[in-house]
């Protein structure tokens, strides 16, 4: 197993052990559902070694693993009011997903490909968090009056992009030892590559904002 590998694995379980209550131990509690399909798309329950084929509907569980197939889209509704869109070959893992009183919580990991996250995390107390982790990044979305409507990509083991088509979110990279957090906001992107900080926000394209939009 890699360094970065035991990394992940370790925050993963931090988090799971930080929120009491967690449904994180039982692997089986539903978090949404399939909303749409475009393509082909697979699914693989905890505790099981093969992937099935992903229907309409299909009941999006804690601890599943998700990827789509070349040329295929798929796009989910979560419990906790966020929607997620799969481009093609991607993959992504649910390890968060869980209730503390008012706030909520979620988190999931993109491991390939490109997937378009939308969140309006509102002000709880206690205080609710959205994370995505990817091989080298860690997004966070703040508390805000709008949504936060962002890309993430992932290029391969050492490095990852993330692009704000809209609202604001916080980067930085998943390693404890880099500290620096971007702030990213509407219609610009930051890279983090392996060992480093992450990159100064840059502006993108409008073109370019057009094709993560169709994700």
């Amino acid at each position: 197993m890699s360094r970065k590998s035991l990394q992940l694995i370790t925050f993963i379980g931090a988090v799971c052990l930080a929120l009491l209550g967690s449904p994180c131990q039982s692997g089986a509690e539903p978090v949404g559902n399939v909303g749409a399909i475009e393509g082909n798309a697979s699914l693989r329950r905890a505790n099981e070694n093969d992937f099935k084929k992903v229907v309409i509907n299909e009941i999006v569980k804690l601890s599943d693993m998700m990827q789509t197939d070349a040329g295929s889209k798929l796009y989910l509704k979560f419990s906790e009011s966020s929607h997620a869109s799969m481009g093609e070959d991607s993959e992504m893992y649910i390890f968060d997903s869980s209730v503390d009183q008012q706030a909520t919580f979620f988190g999931s990991d993109v491991s390939a490909g490109s997937i378009r996250f939308i969140k309006k995390l509102g002000e709880t107390k206690p205080p609710s968090s959205y994370t995505i982790t990817t091989p080298t990044a860690m997004i966070n979305v703040d508390p805000t009056e709008k949504p936060a409507d962002f890309v993430v990509t992932v290029h391969g083991p050492k490095r990852t992009t993330v692009t704000v088509i809209r609202g604001q979110i916080r980067v930085k990279n998943l390693s404890e030892n880099l500290t620096q957090e971007r702030l990213v906001d509407s219609c610009k992107s930051v890279y983090v590559e392996e060992g480093k900080e992450p990159s100064r926000p840059l502006g993108v394209s409008g073109s370019r904002l057009r094709e993560l939009i169709a994700i």
